[in-house]
């Protein structure tokens, strides 16, 4: 009888198999991903997962490899006023003595859930290709029934509320693709704006992003960037062409910026109520600059008045009291964003703030028409960017915003209870400029708000807050509005 053959030998575990389900922090471990391309992957992460990002579900195929990721969420609103479908955003609070301003609404939503799928594609060494595809549920279906914010609700449309909230609209939030080299970085696709470095200074809330008076949106562009890393100190660098705010401008907006980073000095933060994560102490200074044509100020227009606008920010992350990732008790830090510019509403959430072009002159009366109607103007431009007084001058609305916020983490939890709150605000600075419908038009936003969020498990998470928003309009009428939300997540 011949002998039985000899054992296989034990399968080598830095060896990547043809096909596995596996996790970031595993294939970093077998050494199948670098420790740059770890990092790298919990940066494009970060945002919605936070350090949840390291246990992302991954599926490998040969050298590629795609995580899978999102939430189921479920939110519970209260607004005293019915001024909202869901978000606050900078959008407007009725007005008091109005319908919309003197009764409250209750809404139950799932819209915000989301989803995602990030792809790496094999690459020669020093090298990193990968593709960002991320989705939710928030797209522009026809609103329902909605309040202005002036002196009477206006219908939206006819969908149902049934139909807005059961049957929602799915929505790109991401969509680039990145290539990281030895000497410079390549970002190009729908991502974060450059203006505020946003996507790593969002406050911690349970009210949704963004929120009053915060930088927060994504647009089509290509990225240069470059990262100078040191022992102590991280510097990175980008500049950007986004696509432009007013597309007949013919002008792409470009966006530039730096941030530094002490990576030695670190402190817990949570970006909306989803990711938390060791973040170091840095600070961002960006800049926007954008140019306009709009046509000139008639029913009939042949020209165009052209005007620039732009904006800088300034954003930091201060851990007050340091936390790292083994020691998340009592750890306390502040973020901050500073930011001023002109034509940028569209950096903001539904911050049209009320200002319209004045009517155009009706035309003569005849006796077949004894009393004719105003002509429409063919603005061709997105409403708060740039509008026209009664003359006929263009002029650019300028704004003003800040908030700070802060967070903390109750000792002996390990992180899973944080506290927060903060102030939000965003101001027009020339209403007076050309405002010709007092009564409409908004002088200022405010927000204060503070809650908790708690992990009931490693994969759910519950979050509670309440905000009060005060609303100046520009004729000296104040309009409130009271808030309780309470968010819940399923993350995988």
């Amino acid at each position: 009888m011949s002998p039985p053959p000899p054992a296989a030998p034990p399968a080598d575990p830095n060896q990547p198999r043809a096909t596995a389900f596996t996790t970031l922090r595993l294939l970093r471990e077998k050494q199948v991903l670098t420790e740059e391309e770890y990092q790298a992957a919990l940066r494009d992460l970060g945002e919605p997962l936070g350090q949840r990002a390291s246990d992302a579900n991954t599926f490998v195929f040969g050298k590629w490899s795609t995580t899978i990721y999102g939430f189921a969420e479920a939110d519970f609103m209260y607004h005293s006023t019915e001024g909202f479908n869901d978000f606050v955003g900078n959008q407007q609070v009725p007005r008091p003595g109005t319908f919309a301003g003197d009764h409250g609404r209750t809404t139950f939503t799932a819209r915000d859930s989301r989803f995602g799928l990030r792809v790496k594609t094999p690459s020669p060494a020093g090298y990193s290709f990968t593709a960002n595809l991320e989705a939710d549920f928030l797209g522009s279906e026809p609103g329902i029934f909605q309040n202005t914010g002036g002196t009477a609700p206006t219908p939206g449309s006819t969908n149902s509320e049934a139909a807005f909230f059961s049957n929602p609209t799915l929505r790109i939030r991401h969509a680039f693709f990145k290539a990281e080299t030895p000497i410079l970085d390549f970002t190009v696709g729908q991502t974060w704006n450059l203006i505020g470095w946003q996507g790593t200074y969002i406050p911690a809330v349970v009210q949704w992003p963004g929120v009053v008076g915060e930088l927060f949106g994504r647009t089509v562009q290509a990225r240069v960037g470059k990262t100078i890393k040191t022992d102590p100190l991280t510097v990175e660098l980008a500049v950007a062409a986004l696509r432009p705010s007013q597309r007949d401008s013919s002008i792409p907006n470009i966006q530039a910026g730096a941030r530094a980073a002490l990576t030695k000095w670190t402190g817990i933060h949570t970006s909306f109520l989803t990711a938390t994560a060791v973040q170091p102490l840095s600070l961002a200074i960006t800049g926007d600059t954008r140019t306009f044509k709009v046509p000139e100020f008639t029913a009939d227009p042949h020209a165009v008045n052209k005007a620039s606008g732009g904006a800088f920010a300034v954003d930091a992350f201060i851990p007050i009291i340091p936390g790292t990732k083994d020691k998340k008790d009592n750890a306390l830090a502040l973020t901050a964003e500073f930011a001023r510019g002109s034509g940028i509403a569209d950096q903001y959430t539904a911050a049209a703030n009320g200002i319209a072009n004045p009517a155009l002159p009706p035309p003569t009366a005849t006796p077949q028409n004894p009393n004719p109607a105003s002509p429409a103007f063919p603005a061709r431009i997105d409403p708060g960017l740039a509008v026209y007084d009664a003359s006929g001058a263009l002029h650019l609305v300028k704004t003003q915003s800040w908030y700070v916020n802060g967070e903390y983490y109750v000792p002996g939890t390990e992180g899973r209870l944080g506290l927060f709150a903060g102030y939000y605000r965003l101001d027009v600075k020339n209403l007076g400029d050309f405002t010709t419908n007092p009564a409409a038009a908004r002088k200022s936003i405010a927000m204060i708000e503070g809650g908790a969020f708690v992990d009931a498990t490693q994969a759910i998470r519950i979050g509670l807050d309440y905000a009060q928003i005060r609303d100046t309009y520009q004729d000296g009428t104040l309009a409130k509005d009271w808030a309780v939300q309470s968010s819940a997540f399923f993350f995988f």
